[in-house]
């Protein structure tokens, strides 16, 4: 059997189409008005939002506020005050989706994002002001003294390791996490397992 092999676009034209996608999100869209460019000047490029599961713009937003509220709705449950932070981190932050939303709600903290996306954190750490941001390795030990966060909370990370080094990770996320604090680690369930099969 012989294999043709598919025709790619030039580099150029791949370039130009997702910049082109870039630009029509500004508009509106299906009765979406559209995003001012304040918001889309904000957001990473498209690359970056696709690895967090979201490329357009308007899913990205939503979901990296919906989940800062649900964590923050988490924490309340732990009957822990957002305003009674000191220190937060983001295990997995890639370029910073839900981050600046928790930070708002508890602007005293200290507010920390680590990933192993090099090119996320570069972004983040040149648009995002106000929380620092840290290239971490795949491996354990983060870059951290022990008890320093109140608050560690990880979207959806854990879903993507394998089972030994879920566990060296969450040692080394207790590790970091202060007396009390509080963890909330989220994992991909069965009813996203099979959208994905499907």
């Amino acid at each position: 059997m012989i294999t043709i092999p598919r025709p790619r676009a030039p580099l150029a034209a791949g370039w130009a189409l997702r910049r082109l996608r870039e630009l029509l999100e500004r508009l509106p869209v299906s009765g979406r008005p559209a995003l001012p460019q304040s918001v889309t000047d904000e957001l990473p490029p498209r690359r970056l939002r696709a690895r967090a599961g979201a490329a357009g713009a308007a899913p990205y937003l939503d979901g990296g506020r919906r989940t800062a509220e649900e964590l923050i709705a988490g924490l309340r449950r732990a009957e822990r005050d957002p305003a009674q932070l000191a220190a937060i981190l983001d295990f997995g932050c890639g370029a910073g989706r839900v981050l600046p939303y928790i930070a708002r709600i508890a602007p005293q903290a200290r507010s920390v994002g680590c990933d192993v996306d090099r090119a996320a954190i570069e972004w983040a750490g040149a648009r995002r002001p106000g929380a620092e941001w840290v290239l971490s390795s795949f491996e354990p030990p983060l870059p951290f003294a022990g008890d320093t966060f109140d608050l560690v909370y990880s979207v959806s990370v854990f879903s993507h390791l394998g089972r030994g080094l879920q566990d060296r990770w969450l040692r080394e996320l207790r590790r970091v996490l202060a007396p009390g604090g509080v963890a909330l680690l989220s994992v991909h369930g069965p009813s996203a397992f099979e959208a994905f099969r499907s």
